[in-house]
């Protein structure tokens, strides 16, 4: 249990030095547009949506 709580201590004090930083925020928002924008991007494209087989139209009628 101390080895969980030492890292939650250390965790906390390194938000406390880091949220005061411009460097910080610049690095993590331009980490958050590359995401969005990687794993976005299947998401704005136009698609056909899900369709089931042919078959399946025997068994709901």
């Amino acid at each position: 249990m101390t080895g969980a709580r030492a890292f939650g201590v250390l965790l906390r004090n390194e938000w406390f030095k880091a949220r005061k930083r411009l460097a910080f925020w610049i690095a993590l928002g331009f980490y958050a547009f590359f995401t969005l924008m990687n794993h976005g991007q299947p998401f704005l494209e136009r698609s056909e949506g899900f369709r089931l087989p042919d078959i399946w139209n025997a068994v709901f009628g």
